[in-house]
């Protein structure tokens, strides 16, 4: 049976730690009004308001408490944390685990849970298991196992919207699983802003499944707690997010926007609600106008500076106060009320059969064209108004008179009508089912086939990263290539250069030579000294460098002007000893000038060898350049077909995991029912032990009663043997009983066997009532307390 409730929104303000000013009031404890810059006030009511100065404890006792109570009674519940960054939304769900004063929701939820547990009867058995999650960047991320990341959400009609590889622990008491809430809470994104230094990066979900069985009547119940710390709201402006912190708030909004989205549909009366734009909204589904018990806690801040966010997050709560959820227990039936309920409807089948043979007794009288009289007429029942309806219809139409052809036809066509459409409306209904079931395991193959075409994308992601970075290494190997390609052509150009001044100076050398034949004699040696140096300049033609042919040219002119200097004179013995003079100089010069040329023909062998090392180098980077871009062919195709082997190994894996996962339920199946008959052999043989003790005591007190008869009479027997001398007669009891030394021992022997045998056989049967282990059901922890 389901109820219809509204979500319970509760506001709550954080201290102000701001020095522009309050713009926050109260008036009682549902309402709250907000002073705008414009010196408006607006007011918003909820089901409770929290000022600046409430505690831990204050929130908890007002709502959560009432949803811990819905929890053991079978009711899903959910608890939301919303508003914008630093306000608090944290410190209101988690708190500090280890102070009692600051600890938050989460914590004295959980608290509050196993002491209700320890609590109840002994005759209910509880299994309570936990799971912690995050949803970081639209991923699904197992807090308690953060390999997990990416996880997919699947739909069935046993569990309904859950996560697929979300891990589960099994906790029983409530230290594990503030244990287990470390360990989740170390794994979480956080990153410091402007407005907080500790703001989650991530909406968390931490989910508190308790199931419970009455083992002395069987009945079952189920319900499931969702504890939500969303991710605060972010203005970019104030927050002053960059880079990944930037790409976060988004996806954050994003989420937030979603949600939003689904509750302005589901108080604007829509027909299409958007659950599934979000995960965050898929996966809480039915918390939003579905099978729970919602309640809302949005925190904001009543500091001037935030007025926008705060004004928004009231409306928020405003919006959200409207849903209404269908919160039903999750309760299987034990055998005895569905005994019960079988009873019912068989009654109730009896009477409307009883009914129906009336309504066709009647029915043939009229068809006879007998009158019924009214009194005789069948009685109302409400199940059957309908066919009630038609047959009033038809009295009223034509009393006292029989029933034509048309009349008998149009009235089995009105009786049978309600039959046919309740037969269509089955077929409809199990059509209905199967295309569901048909599409929630179509849209559980398409999310799985997702993730793995997302996690190939993400490899793929990689592989192109890295190929981008040998794409810019080979970039920067190609650049070099070039400049030593311009540095050659420059080289080559610069002999050019060279090799166009040495044919200059050979055609002044040349000038030279037919200048200086009309004095043989004199300037032989000069001759000798002067193609000398025309050998060297032109061996200088096959060198690369400027500054060396410019000194060659130098020295050719001095020449030049030396030689015309010598033609204009006369030859005189004086003009000889100058002459010889300036041989001397001219050869010292040349002298200087063959050193020249030498260092110059070192250094163009220097550059030769150079230019050669350097082509060498570019040949070389060209063959590796090749060799490179082979490799990298190779290895990509080698690693798409790796990548093919390992999709299909894990496709492999998949299946069998499925159907090891198959085999293991139904192990688990048939161990529930192993252990359902040990506990009802359990009882059963409890049951044997207490009827055997009473009938051991029954039997123990007739034992002493014969006891003590038998030694009455045998103190009668002595005293009559000792005044008369005869056989003694023992007692025909005795004398048939089964013993098997009766020959060889006396009869108070034998009665001393007899009570051992009745204490033996008394010990052994208490000795095997303290072997027998019952189950740990509720209340056993307490009573050790």
């Amino acid at each position: 049976m389901s109820t219809n409730n509204n979500v319970k929104v509760i506001a709550r303000f954080r201290p102000d730690d701001n020095e522009d000013g309050n713009i926050v009031s109260f008036d009682g404890n549902d309402t709250c009004h907000i002073a705008t810059k414009d010196s408006q006030s607006t007011s918003f009511t909820f089901d409770r308001v929290f000022d600046s100065a409430s505690q831990q404890a204050d929130v908890f006792e007002y709502c959560l408490k009432e949803t811990v109570d819905d929890l053991l009674n079978g009711y899903n519940g959910t608890v939301f944390a919303y508003g914008q960054t630093g306000s608090g939304k944290t410190y209101t769900m988690m708190g500090d685990i280890d102070d009692v004063d600051r600890r938050g929701a989460i914590p004295r939820m959980v608290d509050q849970i196993f002491e209700q547990i320890f609590a109840s009867s002994q005759d209910i058995e509880y299994m309570v298991k936990v799971s912690y999650m995050e949803i970081y960047m639209e991923k699904i991320r197992d807090l308690l196992h953060p390999e997990h990341d990416n996880l997919p959400i699947h739909e069935d009609k046993a569990r309904g919207v859950f996560v697929k590889g979300l891990s589960e622990e099994y906790v029983s008491n409530a230290a594990e699983v503030h244990a287990v809430m470390r360990q989740g809470s170390l794994s979480r994104v956080v990153a410091a802003t402007n407005m907080n230094q500790e703001s989650s990066r991530s909406h968390s979900i931490f989910s508190i499944a308790v199931s419970q069985k009455n083992v002395a009547s069987g009945a079952q119940k189920t319900g499931q707690l969702f504890l939500v710390d969303l991710a605060g709201s972010e203005k970019v402006g104030k927050t002053g997010a960059s880079g990944q912190t930037l790409e976060e708030a988004k996806k954050i909004n994003k989420s937030l926007s979603a949600l939003g989205l689904v509750i302005n549909s589901l108080t604007d009366g829509s027909t299409h609600i958007p659950y599934r734009d979000s995960k965050l909204t898929r996966i809480l589904q039915e918390s939003l106008g579905g099978n729970s018990r919602t309640s809302l806690i949005i925190n904001c801040s009543p500091a001037a500076f935030n007025e926008a966010e705060t004004i928004s997050t009231l409306r928020f709560g405003v919006r959200a106060k409207s849903i209404k959820n269908r919160a039903k227990i999750n309760a299987e039936l034990s055998a005895l009320e569905l005994r019960r309920i079988l009873k019912k409807c068989q009654v109730k089948i009896d009477g409307q059969s009883s009914y129906i043979s009336r309504l066709e007794e009647e029915v043939a009288q009229w068809r006879k064209g007998e009158t019924v009289p009214k009194a005789q007429w069948a009685k109302d029942k409400p199940a059957e108004a309908s066919n009630r309806d038609s047959v009033v219809s038809l009295r009223s139409s034509r009393p006292g008179t029989p029933l034509t052809p048309s009349n008998r036809l149009s009235f089995n066509r009105r009786a049978s009508t309600p039959i046919d459409q309740l037969l269509s409306r089955r077929s409809s209904t199990v059509l209905d089912s199967d295309m569901i079931d048909e599409y929630l395991r179509r849209e559980n193959e398409l999310q799985d086939v997702l993730v793995e075409k997302e996690t190939v994308i993400c490899e793929q992601d990689k592989l192109l990263a890295e190929l981008q970075a040998e794409l810019a290494r080979r970039s920067e190997a190609d650049s070099e290539t070039l400049k030593l390609k311009e540095t050659l052509e420059r080289a080559l150009h610069e002999k050019k250069e060279t090799q166009v001044s040495v044919d200059v100076l050979k055609d002044e050398v040349s000038s030279l030579k037919k200048m200086t034949k009309k004095n043989p004699d004199l300037f032989g040696g000069f001759l000798d000294d002067n193609d000398n140096i025309n050998h060297q300049g032109i061996s200088n033609g096959t060198l690369g460098e400027s500054a060396a042919s410019q000194g060659v040219h130098k020295s050719l002119a001095s020449l030049k002007e030396t030689l015309q200097r010598l033609e204009s004179t006369e030859v005189t013995p004086d003009s000889l000893d100058l002459l010889s003079d300036q041989i001397a100089m001219l050869l010292k010069e040349n002298s200087l000038l063959r050193q020249d040329v030498t260092a110059v023909k070192s250094r163009e062998e220097d550059l030769v060898r150079d230019i050669q090392t350097r082509c060498e180098r570019i040949v070389e980077l060209e063959i590796n350049l090749d060799q490179i871009k082979d490799q990298h062919n190779s290895a990509k195709t080698k690693k798409m077909a790796l990548l093919e082997r390992n999709l299909e190994k894990l496709t492999h894996v998949q299946r069998e995991i499925i159907e090891q996962n198959n085999a293991l339920k139904k192990d688990v199946e048939v161990s529930k029912r192993l252990l359902s008959m040990r506990n009802e052999r359990i009882e059963t043989l409890e049951q044997l032990l207490a009827d055997s003790r009473q009938s051991l005591e029954k039997e123990t007190e007739s034992f002493q009663l014969k006891l003590t008869t038998l030694r009455e009479r045998m103190v009668r027997v002595k005293s009559t043997s000792n005044r008369q001398v005869r056989p003694l007669q023992l007692p025909q009891q005795v004398l048939e009983g089964d013993h098997r030394s009766r020959n060889s021992l006396s009869f108070e022997d034998e009665l001393n066997m007899e009570v051992s045998n009745s204490k033996r056989l008394s010990t052994g049967l208490l000795d095997a009532a303290a072997r027998i282990v019952k189950p740990l059901r509720g209340g056993e922890q307490s009573d050790s307390k």
